[in-house]
């Protein structure tokens, strides 16, 4: 038997051997876990995109119907429309129909309450014109029956008991002859509303001419009066003006005079002056200028007093006060 003189290497060997298998067996071991979870993340995706896809697929049906579904009710809407515009055009065409008949109708029923009111009033008066009429009961049962359809205000009723009262009356020749007698009452009365109504008229048609010419008359008389006052007034303004410019001739000649005569006073110059602007304003006619020269140089007692009445005839003139130039006017001499 044969004695191993290295136990220990061989041990060791033995280990490293041992280790070496681990090692490759727990390497094997992971690279197999890795594939196995590559693998399950692998079938995970193409689950998760197979889900995709179909959820995909059925949004896009969905869409596709609501599509389809939103073109329907856009069709059905036109349509609805279109069925619209044609059933108002024919509301309008039957209510331009209707219209005329509802008033047709509406004159027709205040008519006949309007004939049915009338006869109400009419029966009694007959009745007491004809108390033994044989259907004296009758009408007044009628009249009475007609009476409670007018205030129950159903034409249905109105209409048959006026037919039925009207039916009765018919038979009855003495209203006929009655009919007739109020008829022409009715005319004759009308006429003579009319004539009242004519002659009032034509009274109130004359009294306004009368008032017409009276007005007239009083703006022709206030007419005439204010021209025969303006005329008084320019007559009275003229004769003034005339006494006005023969007064300052006069005052020319009186100052001529007196300069010949005083021909070394020392206030001459001033005096030639005051001529020559006279002379002036004579032949320009400015009497307020003629006036002052008069007021400086004339000596009369009453000047001051014809001077100030002139002032206020010009002053009255200018307000256009035609009493004032009246009174101005009638006095019959220049101020």
């Amino acid at each position: 038997m044969t004695t191993d003189k290295h136990p220990n290497r061989r041990m060791k060997a033995t280990l490293a051997t041992i280790l070496t298998i681990a090692v490759l067996t727990g390497s094997n071991l992971a690279s197999a876990n890795n594939h196995t979870r590559c693998g399950k993340a692998l079938h995970n995706a193409a689950s998760k995109e197979h889900l995709c896809r179909h959820l995909l697929s059925e949004a896009q049906y969905k869409f596709k119907m609501i599509k389809a579904e939103k073109e329907l009710l856009l069709t059905e809407y036109l349509a609805l429309q279109k069925t619209h515009k044609e059933l108002l055009h024919e509301f309008e065409t039957l209510k331009g129909e209707v219209e005329p008949l509802r008033d047709a109708i509406r004159r027709e029923v205040e008519e006949q309450i309007a004939a049915a009111e009338k006869l109400v009033s009419e029966v009694p008066e007959f009745m007491t014109q004809n108390p033994d009429l044989p259907e004296l009961v009758t009408l007044f049962q009628l009249m009475r029956k007609l009476k409670a359809s007018i205030a129950q205000g159903e034409f249905e009723l109105i209409e048959n008991s006026y037919t039925e009262l009207v039916a009765v009356l018919d038979d009855i020749p003495s209203y006929a002859v009655f009919r007739e007698q109020r008829a022409e009452a009715e005319r004759a009365a009308a006429e003579l509303t009319r004539q009242k109504e004519e002659d009032k008229k034509r009274r109130q048609l004359e009294e306004y001419k009368l008032l017409e010419e009276k007005h007239q008359a009083a703006l022709e008389r206030q007419r005439l009066k204010e021209e025969e006052q303006r005329r008084a007034g320019a007559e009275l303004k003229r004769r003034n003006e005339e006494a006005i410019m023969e007064k300052g001739k006069q005052l020319v000649v009186e100052m001529r005079q007196w300069i010949i005569k005083n021909m070394d006073t020392d206030d001459i110059d001033q005096r030639l002056g005051d001529l020559a602007e006279l002379e002036e304003a004579i032949n320009s006619e400015t009497f307020g200028k003629i006036l002052e020269f008069v007021t400086k140089y004339v000596d009369a007692d009453d000047i001051d007093q014809r001077l100030g009445e002139l002032a206020v005839l010009d002053e009255v003139i200018n307000s256009r006060n035609i009493e004032m130039i009246f009174a101005f006017g009638t006095r019959g001499e220049p101020v």
